[in-house]
């Protein structure tokens, strides 16, 4: 049975519904003192700050609205987290949209390019700043070691195999590859 085993500060973003949100009540529930949840949807991001913060009334809830595809807003939820709470021990970057389902010849080069900026660019971008913050931090003493923080970045299935059995798929699985590629090369970083 798993028990509060999280310290110090987390970010989730995509967190207004779905994996997101199930990720920030995770981490409301198993320690992590302060929770920053960020996501487009303004309406939808206000009404789940508030069922975390009914939840769990000791657990700081910072929601932050920004859009994925504009790089200097994904900046600037990721500073404005950092600013309020000081660290960012716990990273889940879980924004997405699979775009244009359809075979890739009927694509437009601007979908595609949409698709790469959501799915691909904002987790790069979102990765970058966070290990950029994580190095300057103290490591801190977890359950299972001391670290400077942890980063986890969401992909997809379609991020493992190419697409022959789901041929619209194939710009967002490409994005998706890239997702998995990032994430490994950057893994010995922090």
């Amino acid at each position: 049975m798993l028990t509060k085993f999280l310290h110090g500060p987390s970010f989730v973003s995509g967190a207004a519904r779905g994996i997101g949100k199930a990720t920030a009540f995770a981490f409301a529930k198993y320690g992590s003192p302060q929770v920053a949840i960020a996501d487009v949807d303004a309406a939808t991001l206000k009404q789940t700050a508030k069922e975390l913060k009914d939840q769990y009334p000791n657990v700081e809830i910072l929601p932050i609205e920004f859009d994925a595809a504009n790089t200097d807003s994904t900046i600037k939820a990721i500073e404005t987290a950092y600013s309020k709470f000081g660290r960012i021990d716990h990273a889940v970057n879980n924004v997405g949209t699979p775009g244009p389902l359809a075979p890739s010849i009927s694509v437009s080069t601007s979908d595609f390019k949409n698709l790469i900026d959501i799915n691909l660019t904002s987790m790069w971008v979102a990765q970058r700043e966070q290990i950029k913050i994580m190095l300057k931090q103290e490591p801190v003493q977890q359950e299972f070691g001391k670290v400077r923080g942890t980063i986890v970045n969401m992909s997809s299935v379609w991020g493992g195999f190419g697409t022959r059995d789901f041929p619209a798929g194939t710009a967002y699985s490409a994005t998706k590859h890239g997702i998995r590629g990032l994430t490994k090369s950057a893994s010995f970083l922090i």
